[in-house]
């Protein structure tokens, strides 16, 4: 009979060791996917920026300028860090750390000042709970 309760709680033990691996593995798979979003995004601001650049040369070789196409793909440049600083401050949620309002380091959750630069951060930890984990990852289109 021992050995019937051991090999029950073995099973048991197993089990829950696979649920473990299977949430990690999840995990991991949404902070891959967040940090492609946050690469992705990155390089849509690097091509934006040579647009700009091409735009800029362009109107200089020509002698004439098209300022609101400039001021567009600067307004597009300006989305695109938004929707960056969204991407960034989700995986650092899915990481469960805290970023730095100052600096943007990541800290761990239970620091009160940031190792970078020293500034006081936030009390509360905006962590990330299971349930709240099924939000969804910030997807990027890339530039074809």
């Amino acid at each position: 009979m021992e050995f019937k309760g051991f090999m029950e709680k073995f099973m048991q033990s197993a089990k829950r060791t696979q649920e473990v691996v299977v949430q990690k593995s999840g995990d991991v798979a949404k902070m891959t996917k967040q940090k492609m979003a946050i690469m992705a995004t990155e390089a849509k601001i690097k091509d934006a920026y040579t647009e700009i650049g091409k735009l800029v040369y362009d109107a200089y070789r020509d002698n004439e300028g098209d300022s609101d196409i400039i001021e567009t793909k600067c307004q597009e440049i300006d989305e695109l860090y938004a929707d960056l600083e969204h991407a960034k401050e989700t995986y650092a949620k899915l990481r469960n750390m805290k970023r730095c309002t100052v600096c943007q380091k990541e800290n761990a959750a239970e620091a009160q000042f940031c190792s970078k630069c020293g500034s006081a951060l936030a009390e509360q930890v905006d962590t990330m709970p299971q349930s709240a984990k099924e939000e969804p990852i910030v997807e990027v289109e890339t530039a074809e």
